[in-house]
């Protein structure tokens, strides 16, 4: 049944990128250790994060990498003010566990549920 879920939001993630790549917010990003997102952990390695919205406008942060992928509902938080930063990755770490907590891109905060 897991097999099968991932293997769903894999299909989902992929047509979603494909359908919304040039609307929505890429970036692309190194994990220097395995990081939970969600419920996934995504081994280190190079990934391409994107913000895409469901037709309710919820956030989805969507991470691709070379062998795994990922898929994580976010709640989008106040734009940030005076920020020059463009994209920034906020992970939070628990003994040798790194977990996403929140994705910054243009201005804009995406929180992850914990």
């Amino acid at each position: 049944m897991k097999r099968m879920m991932m293997l769903l939001a894999l299909s989902v993630a992929a047509l979603t990128t494909s359908v919304v790549y040039a609307a929505n917010p890429v970036i692309h990003v190194r994990l220097e250790h395995p990081t939970m997102v969600g419920e996934a952990t995504l081994p280190a390695g190079e990934y391409v994060v994107q913000v895409s919205r469901t037709t309710g406008d919820i956030p989805l942060l969507i991470f691709q990498g070379k062998d795994k992928a990922a898929m994580v509902v976010a709640t989008q938080a106040e734009p940030l003010q005076n920020k020059a930063l463009t994209a920034e990755l906020v992970l939070t770490k628990n003994g040798d566990q790194y977990r996403l907590s929140k994705v910054i891109v243009d201005n804009q905060c995406f929180e992850v549920s914990q």
